[in-house]
């Protein structure tokens, strides 16, 4: 039997948002924190990955478990990094706070790939693998400290040959759960409705 928490990856410098981080981005009277924050609660722990200045907040300490960065300026690695290292799970689901279309079913249907410890596994559709919304196992560590000696950041080409694929057009999830608020004019999208995201 093994043990799965989620990590909510907050630590970024948030350049394509004008500085503004994207986690505490409110436009249901919820951050997108808030939002992915509860919902993944429903399945297991939950734990948020930030930098330095925010691991400082007394507002979030008060509200989340927060992890902080071990190694910062490096990217989502340097989270999952850190998260693998502090929490003592086998796995983790680890997503960005700027996905609040992530549920609670996506982890579902994840776990339900897992072969090993050390599997990782991770979404996919006919144009891409995602590496956020994903689960990554302890396991995984000493290749990601390898990755990070090599300056080898991109989550990508950590799960080339690591990774169960996941179609998520074969599952009952909606087209846009894996949708990403990266820029003010996706945030403007996103006010719209969620069907702008499909496709």
């Amino acid at each position: 039997m093994y043990t799965l928490a989620n990590l909510i990856l907050m630590g970024g410098k948030n350049k394509r948002m004008n500085g503004f981080n994207k986690g505490l981005i409110n436009t249901t009277g919820q951050t997108f924190l808030e939002i992915i924050y509860q919902e993944l609660s429903q399945v297991s722990d939950t734990y948020v990955s930030v930098n330095r200045s925010l691991y400082k907040d007394e507002g979030l300490e008060k509200s989340y478990n927060l992890i902080e960065d071990k190694i910062e300026d490096i990217g989502p690695m340097g989270g999952i990094y850190s998260g693998l290292k502090e929490i003592d799970s086998n796995f983790l689901f680890v997503t960005a706070c700027d996905m609040p279309f992530v549920s609670a079913r996506m982890v579902e249907i994840l776990a339900e790939h897992i072969v090993s410890l050390d599997s990782c596994v991770a979404f996919c559709d006919n144009k891409r693998v995602y590496p956020m919304a994903a689960i990554y196992p302890k396991n995984m560590l000493s290749k990601i400290e390898e990755h990070i000696k090599e300056k080898n950041y991109k989550l990508l080409n950590l799960l080339v040959n690591r990774a169960i694929l996941v179609d998520i057009a074969l599952t009952d999830l909606s087209a846009d759960s894996l949708a990403n608020i990266n820029t003010l004019s996706d945030l403007e999208r996103s006010k719209l409705g969620r069907n702008l995201f499909i496709g």
